[in-house]
């Protein structure tokens, strides 16, 4: 999952720019992923 998700990580790069505003950085797409992965497969409920 990490190899996959560093291949992309030049696309995420131009999808997100740095914040020149201030304010509260955005949250790093590949870590955002990989939680959205986990919760999804936490949330499969086992047939035991």
């Amino acid at each position: 999952m990490n190899n996959a998700l560093s291949k992309m990580d030049t696309k995420f790069s131009a999808m997100y720019e740095a914040d020149i505003k201030g304010g509260r950085p955005s949250i790093a797409p590949e870590k955002l992923m990989r939680a959205m992965l986990l919760q999804v497969l936490y949330s499969i409920r086992s047939e035991r």
